[in-house]
């Protein structure tokens, strides 16, 4: 069973993010802070990383991103990032640290699985 991650300070998204992606039959594994998704995604070695970009704390996504595509053993991972009120700058900034997808919160669960599938299915 191929395992995601999925990160968000907020336990309501990572909830459903963890039931969408449980019901399509794959394992999840979650953290609510950049450090703790760092050490998960460098300990699991996921299939896909779901990423808020604004988490609290020392390390927020943007920067969780950019370490994952720096590191040798992580950088093939996609990550896919969600956030809330994000404007153009923040969604460049996204892409620069890495990150293959941008979804705005509240995204619909539908388009969420599509891109669930499609990045798991291309390993």
């Amino acid at each position: 069973m191929l395992t995601i991650v999925a990160i968000d300070d907020d336990l309501q998204n990572l909830e459903l993010v963890k039931a969408l992606a449980e019901s399509m039959g794959y394992y999840v594994m979650v953290a609510q802070s950049g450090e703790d998704g760092k050490l998960l995604i460098e300990q699991v070695l996921p299939a896909l990383v779901l990423l808020d970009l604004r988490l609290p704390g020392g390390m927020d996504g943007w920067q969780l991103a950019t370490t994952v595509k720096a590191t040798p053993t992580t950088a093939h991972i996609p990550i896919i990032a969600m956030s809330v009120a994000i404007n153009a700058d923040d969604q460049r900034r996204a892409k620069e640290a890495g990150c293959s997808l941008f979804l705005s919160k509240p995204f619909h669960l539908s388009a969420l699985r599509k891109y669930i599938k499609q990045f798991v299915e291309n390993l």
